[in-house]
Formats: C-alpha cells, sequence, structure tokens
C-alpha cells in the first residue's frame, strides 16, 4: 500500500518519504520503490568476475516519524546468524551481473521468513566504516587485495564484536 520516494541520486535516507501509491504525483527527480514491512538488514560483498566473497552482515536501525521514514544507523555483525542467506543472495547477483566489480552493498529485507533483495550498492556504504572493528584486519586486507592485486580472498570471518553506527 506505501511506496518510497527518494532522490534519484541520493544516499541512504537523505529526503526520504513515504506515502500511499494513489496520493501521489512523483516529480522528475525523484524516484520511487515499493515499502516492505519487515526486518531490513544489508550485507557486503566483493566481486570480481563473477565470483564474490561476503564481507559483513549488517541489521538496520530505522525510524519513523509521520511520513518520513530513515536509516538512522546499523549494527555491523548483527545479522550474521543469516550468513548462509546472504551467501546464497550473492552469489546469484554475482553470477547474474558478471560485471560487477569491487566492494557492493546489498540492502535486503525479510518478508514471509525470506530475506528479499531491495537495492544493490555499486560503491563502499556507511557499514564500511565498522568492518574493521568487528571482523579484524583480513577484511581490509581482502579489500585491498581485489582493488590492488585483482584476487579474491575467501578466508572465513569472524566476528569478533559487533559495532553500532548511528548516523
Amino acid at each position: 500500500n506505501f511506496i518510497i520516494i527518494k532522490p534519484e541520486y541520493g544516499t541512504g535516507s537523505e529526503k526520504l518519504f513515504y506515502c500511499r501509491k494513489s496520493t501521489v504525483t512523483i516529480p522528475p527527480e525523484m524516484v520511487s520503490q515499493e515499502y516492505y514491512n519487515g526486518k531490513k538488514a544489508s550485507f557486503s560483498m566483493i566481486c570480481i568476475k563473477g565470483q564474490f566473497s561476503v564481507l559483513g552482515c549488517n541489521l538496520h536501525i530505522m525510524k519513523k516519524k509521520k511520513r518520513r521514514i530513515s536509516q538512522v544507523g546499523s549494527l555491523v555483525g548483527g545479522a550474521e546468524k543469516y550468513r548462509g542467506d546472504f551467501e546464497l543472495l550473492a552469489k546469484e547477483i554475482s553470477q547474474k551481473f558478471l560485471g560487477l566489480f569491487g566492494f557492493i552493498g546489498i540492502d535486503v529485507v525479510m518478508i514471509k521468513g525470506k530475506w528479499h533483495v531491495i537495492e544493490i550498492n555499486c560503491r563502499f556504504t556507511s557499514t564500511y566504516i565498522g568492518l574493521k572493528e568487528v571482523y579484524g584486519k583480513n577484511v581490509i586486507k581482502s579489500i585491498f587485495d581485489l582493488y590492488f592485486k585483482n584476487t579474491l580472498d575467501h578466508s572465513k570471518l569472524i566476528v569478533r564484536k559487533e559495532k553500532k553506527i548511528i548516523f
């Protein structure tokens, strides 16, 4: 019943509104997407030539106020119990989009017990700042090796502690 309206070129929850589908005309500089109730999360991965490695599994901290909805933070490492689900999604994404390269942030929502991809961000995302503290220095080395050596490290990452990031 609801849609999200946001700038075509923006980041995160900047200038993001929600409303009923039938009550709005969308300005040309904005885009819309379906709003889905459910648990919000993301995962970070690195990709090269259809291969991937999932780095971080994060829960989003959301806030609704009047007609505004925003992500106010993330719990980096907070969605580790879903890593298996995220790895299946990462495999599907990296094989469908063989040209993906580098650090990729995937926003997901859980609907009726199943994760669905909402957005694929082909750039560093805000959760990057917590990766080293949560997963250790090897996660940064994996990113460095991809960009400077074109190698993909499949080492298992261990959560040392979760990290809450508030924007």
